[in-house]
């Protein structure tokens, strides 16, 4: 397994003889509104790519969604995947937007589903801390659902993209179904002014506790406007809860691996 983290949730993941790219946000600098914030308004992304458009996607055999806010799947991403690529999707609703978009292979995964040697296994995510953000979400967005997906094949550790969410009992019940030996946690703590959005660190602290042998890998931070949680403040509390050796923390351009333990 060959993670490349690029930038925000945006992942290139090599696993199972297939190359995936998960969440894509491949605009420019600035080029996005910003998010309802306490920290600012500064435009997104906050951060350019660290590689060409042409060669992140070169190679790519499938595209992963887990759910369509502009921070995952962007009109850059939109403008630029190959139409014929497969893009896998939770649900109708997203299906329909990438569908409008010009793709004609789009996929919804539904519980536990195959590609190529790879299984692929939807997990729920909460994509809010208070049930009162759901109504602002759905209207500023179109949609407050979001999934978490894991990731089997022979030879290969098994990997838990949360995707955003908090920490909830669906995360809790995944980690023990599962047992993954990698975590890919979405952990910015990202916020609007009446809740957040994200798992922050001590909720990574949570997911450390939980599965207790498992590489952590923190995606999904310090990239857009209303981040929450600093990778310094993360490192901290791994550092006080004994997880620092278990912790990833990629920069973007940065390359993991992970053997089958």
């Amino acid at each position: 397994m060959e993670l490349l983290q690029l930038r925000n949730a945006t992942v290139k993941l090599t696993y199972g003889g297939t190359t995936f790219l998960i969440d894509p946000m491949l605009s420019q600098r600035g080029a996005l509104e910003p998010f309802p914030s306490l920290r600012g308004d500064e435009r997104n992304p906050l951060h350019d790519l660290p590689l060409p458009i042409t060669e992140i996607l070169d190679g790519v055999d499938v595209v992963l969604v887990t759910h369509s806010h502009v921070d995952h799947w962007d009109p850059e991403a939109a403008r630029t995947i190959p139409k014929h690529t497969p893009i896998l999707v939770q649900d109708r609703f997203d299906a329909d937007i990438v569908a409008a978009q010009g793709f004609t292979d789009v996929r919804i995964l539904e519980n536990t589903t195959a590609f190529g040697q790879v299984t692929l296994t939807r997990v729920e995510g909460q994509h809010y801390d208070a049930p009162e953000l759901v109504p602002l979400i759905v209207d500023v967005t179109g949609t407050a659902a979001t999934m978490g997906v894991v990731l089997r094949a022979e030879g290969e550790p098994t990997v838990y993209f949360t995707g955003d969410t908090v920490w909830f009992t669906g995360v809790e019940e995944a980690l023990r179904a599962f047992s993954p030996e990698v975590v890919v946690a979405n952990a910015g703590g990202n916020r609007i002014p009446l809740g957040r959005l994200v798992l922050d660190d001590a909720e990574v602290a949570l997911i450390s506790r939980a599965a207790p042998a498992a590489a952590i890998v923190a995606v999904h931070m310090e990239a857009v406007n209303h981040w929450g949680t600093s990778k310094a403040q993360l490192r901290q509390t791994a550092a006080a809860s004994g997880f620092t050796d278990r912790l990833f923390v990629p920069a973007d351009g940065e390359s993991l691996t992970f053997p089958h333990p």
